[in-house]
């Protein structure tokens, strides 16, 4: 099965902690507020609030969903300690990564990676016998023609430093995706000339989400988003330049804490964002 890189999303249940996928094609505009239904445990929460969850989760995938352009996903029966080779439906400009579930237990490994498609090479655990295999494949990269967004880049690295335990540049790229954020958002609302622009995109971060931000929708963003932008302000903006410029050696949980407050951030001042 194929599937549209805009149109899969990611959730999890915040009680239960289950995720699955969902096709955006089967639900009503406004897509972030439609209410999804927890088969597992019926607990009840909108598409923006189960994606959030999926993002500010362990989860593998996060990672590479945000940064991804191109996703493709299916299914193909393998047999173990023989090559299966599977094709792709569409063409990508690249394939960052290639995740593998198998119905049962076989050790199975992702090669000759390319555009077209991926092999799969298989075995047992040592003395058990051949045996067959469902494997689901998850397939992420980058779609033709597609302009990379470098605060997606940022936001998808901070991800990943958080799953290899590294909370000091799990907070350092955090505020670095806001700051890029921000610098577009900016970009795309004022519309001003090159050289206003350019000298804009030098002022500090403080000036941008209050004069400027002020400027492009009418409100300092700290009395738009009170909370949320407290919580930026508290658990990334000043906890990064505590590590930047002090030395500052953080904790999993201030990293963890960091990159919520900027996903949720980016979510309230775009709330569509995670759609394009």
């Amino acid at each position: 099965m194929s599937v549209s890189p805009r149109l899969l999303l990611f959730v999890e249940c915040d009680r239960c902690k289950r995720s699955w996928s969902i096709d955006s094609d089967s639900l009503p505009a406004p897509i972030r507020t439609q209410t999804l239904t927890c088969h597992a445990c019926q607990n009840q929460f909108n598409v923006s609030q189960g994606i959030l969850n999926h993002f500010c989760s362990e989860n593998i995938f996060a990672a590479y969903i945000i940064k991804s352009s191109w996703i493709e996903t299916g299914t193909t029966d393998i047999q173990a300690g023989q090559i299966a080779t599977v094709n792709f439906k569409t063409t990508p400009a690249k394939v960052f990564k290639i995740f593998l579930t198998p119905d049962r237990l076989v050790i199975l490994e992702p090669t000759h990676i390319s555009t077209k498609g991926f092999n799969i090479i298989s075995s047992t655990s040592a003395g058990e016998p051949p045996t067959s295999a469902i494997v689901n494949w998850f397939a992420f990269g980058e779609s033709e023609g597609y302009r990379a967004v470098p605060w997606k880049q940022a936001l998808a690295d901070s991800k990943s430093y958080e799953l290899q335990k590294d909370s000091n540049m799990e907070v350092v790229t955090s505020e670095l995706a806001f700051e890029l954020f921000i610098d577009e958002f900016l970009r795309n609302k004022l519309r001003l000339r090159p050289n206003t622009m350019a000298w804009l995109l030098r002022r500090t971060i403080e000036e941008k989400v209050t004069l400027w931000y002020a400027e492009a929708i009418g409100q300092k963003l700290s009395e738009r988003f009170e909370r949320e932008h407290g919580a930026w302000k508290k658990n990334t903006k000043e906890v990064r330049d505590g590590v930047v410029h002090r030395g500052y050696q953080t904790n999993l949980q201030e990293g963890k804490n960091a990159f919520k407050a900027v996903i949720e951030l980016i979510s309230r001042i775009d709330e569509d964002w995670f759609l394009r």
